[in-house]
């Protein structure tokens, strides 16, 4: 007789499974008259691991772990194993062997060979640079040791510029092999592109494009060495259970909807919020850039997800319009579907920096023919370049009204109903942003710790970009650092101080210091009236125009061989007559120049400091 259970006895006997989630299979289920999302929600699975349904058989073919067979068929689900999950590298012989695939070891790359491909790349272009993205940010390897990666296309690869960041990530799902071909297919059409291609080259010109061909390198690896049906990561829950779903374990909406807590479900959403180590690089990486925009390549079903999961979003139509010509333009015909779910990638981004985030998804199985995927990544990268040339609606700075420097703030559309605190984060370095919204008015507040906050009306309109530069006023004016110190020839790097306030009239000294210097060795304090950041004697020149100076000093020695301190008392300087634009109300800028006899130049520098004169 088939035993009828409802939703939550699925759940129930889920967890008195000991043993869920190692080697997986192709199966098939006859669910009866049960409903097919309390199942897969049951047992932890996603719709992704549904490959097919047979309306007139009344089954469907499943992934699922081959532990979770017995208990399956106590449910009354008529389980039958079709195939077993076993390495790719097997499975593309044996295609090799049947003249579908070429030669082996032609066809889909693995890791080495991803990682290969993609230092070429980055070695044989000027506009491409390859990263380590764990060493960059100093994030925990992954459970297996290994490192994530990414190209940085840029005419400037190596400089940090003022232009809009887009990063393009593919493989958060192991078996997903389509995606790698997709980023290393962009990798490799810009690189061509460049200087021939009107388009490409004015792109890569005007943009940082990152690209991360696979995020989950532990899962890719087991795919083709182990498990062709590998979805998460490989990290050791206990109780014989191993791996996270990447894309259910972001901050952003995480344990919200779309994701099981069980470890052994292919979506278990993790311990905790960015509990994995590939979780922690991108949240360190995407703190870092702000991306402007974020295309997360997926597989299967051939079209573009956006908003997400459980929560609606006050914008949905107007992404839906995004998303569909984003689909049109990459060939799928504008086909579009909302987000299954929270804790992903691509919300994450959009609603933590305000990202232009979709999610791909590319072909219409995980492991096609390596024609097929060549052929996807060709289909899919005009729809990349519809992306990249997306205009923001909005754009512009939020500086400080007093020194000028770019500022951490937040914008908030506070009459937009957002669900979950979604916000928009400036570039740390440069103080831009976008915002990307739909025609009308919109209400903006921008906050920053120790400044007045900030309120914008703007109207978004068909015209064109909205530019609107926002100045934040201090509560308190303050000194603030800025630019890069270069590193001495003692390994030492020097720094900018600071104790009191700048006036023109205060006798109280506004003491200006540079610490960490080369003791014994002469310095002096350049000061000007704007900013500067480029290349100098092996550092970073921090002032820029029109330059004053101070009297050259003897820096005193406190200690060490970087125990050197040069000081000046601005103040005095000011109220002493040398320079008569120093005045009330004026923003300065400064950086320290020593000796260092033994570097470039012999010339070392501070970082800057900036300031607004008081009366």
């Amino acid at each position: 007789m088939r035993i009828t259970l409802v939703h939550c006895l699925f759940a129930s006997s889920l967890l008195l499974s000991p043993v869920f989630g190692q080697s997986l299979g192709r199966v098939e289920i006859r669910p009866g008259n049960r409903s097919l999302d309390a199942i897969l929600t049951a047992y932890g699975l996603d719709h992704h691991d549904v490959l097919a349904e047979r309306a007139e058989e009344g089954t469907y073919e499943i992934i699922a772990p081959l532990s979770s067979l017995p208990q399956l068929t106590t449910d009354g689900l008529e389980p039958k194993l079709l195939e077993r999950g076993r390495p790719f590298r097997d499975i593309q012989r044996e295609r090799a062997l049947a003249g579908t695939e070429g030669v082996v070891p032609a066809g889909y790359p693995d890791l080495a060979t991803v990682i290969a491909e993609m230092t070429a790349l980055a070695a044989g272009s000027p506009i491409a640079r390859l990263v380590d993205l764990t060493q960059e940010y100093g994030v925990p390897a992954t459970d297996e040791g290994r490192h994530i990666f990414a190209v940085k296309v840029s005419d400037n690869p190596e400089l940090t510029e003022n232009e809009p960041r887009c990063l393009l990530v593919s493989c958060h799902h192991a078996r997903e092999i389509v995606t790698p071909t997709i980023g290393l297919e962009i990798i490799n059409r810009f690189v061509a592109g460049w200087g021939t291609d009107a388009v490409l080259t004015g792109l890569i010109e005007d943009h940082e494009i990152w690209v991360a061909p696979v995020w989950n390198p532990d899962g890719y690896e087991y795919v083709f060495t182990g498990d062709n049906l590998w979805r998460k990561n490989r990290h050791m829950n206990g109780g014989g259970t191993i791996g996270v779903d990447l894309n259910r374990n972001y901050p952003f909406g995480w344990s919200q909807c779309g994701g099981t807590s069980s470890t052994g479900g292919s979506t278990y959403w993790g311990a905790s919020a960015a509990s994995e180590a590939e979780t922690q690089t991108m949240v360190a990486f995407g703190s870092d850039m702000r991306f402007n925009r974020v295309f997360d390549f997926h597989s299967s079903g051939e079209h573009v997800r956006y908003g997400y999961g459980c929560f609606s979003h006050p914008f949905l139509n107007f992404l839906e319009g995004e998303a569909s010509q984003f689909s049109q333009a990459g060939g799928y015909g504008g086909d579009t579907q909302t987000s299954c779910c929270t804790g992903g990638n691509f919300g994450w981004h959009a609603g933590t920096f305000g990202s232009h985030s979709f999610l791909w998804e590319t072909a219409n199985q995980f492991q096609p023919s390596y024609a097929s995927a060549q052929a996807e990544a060709a289909q899919v990268f005009p729809g990349v370049v519809a992306f990249l040339q997306r205009e923001a609606s909005v754009q512009g700075t939020v500086r400080d009204s007093c020194t000028g420097l770019p500022i951490d703030a937040t914008l908030e559309l506070s009459n937009a109903g957002y669900q979950l605190g979604e916000v928009t984060r400036p570039d740390l370095r440069f103080g831009t942003y976008q915002l990307f919204l739909p025609t009308g008015p919109h209400f903006v507040e921008i906050s920053a710790p120790g400044y007045a906050t900030s309120s914008q009306n703007l109207v978004v309109s068909t015209a064109g970009t909205v530019s609107r530069d926002i100045w934040l006023d201090p509560l308190t004016p303050t000194p603030m650092t800025y630019c890069t110190a270069k590193v001495n020839t003692a390994g030492c790097t020097p720094s900018m101080g600071w104790t009191g306030t700048p006036s023109a009239t205060d006798s109280q000294p506004f003491l200006i210091e540079a610490a960490h210097v080369m003791p014994g060795q002469f310095g002096l304090m350049f000061y000007a009236f704007e900013t500067d950041a480029t290349p100098f004697l092996g550092g970073t020149r921090c002032v820029g125009g029109s330059l004053g100076r101070t009297p050259v000093q003897l820096a005193s020695n406190a200690g060490g061989t970087c125990g050197g301190v040069i000081s000046i008392d601005f103040n005095s300087f000011i109220q002493g007559g040398t320079d008569p634009l120093l005045i009330s109300g004026t923003s300065v800028y400064t950086q320290f120049f020593y000796r260092d006899p033994a570097s470039v130049a012999g010339i070392g520098l501070t970082d800057g400091l900036a300031f607004c004169i008081q009366p």
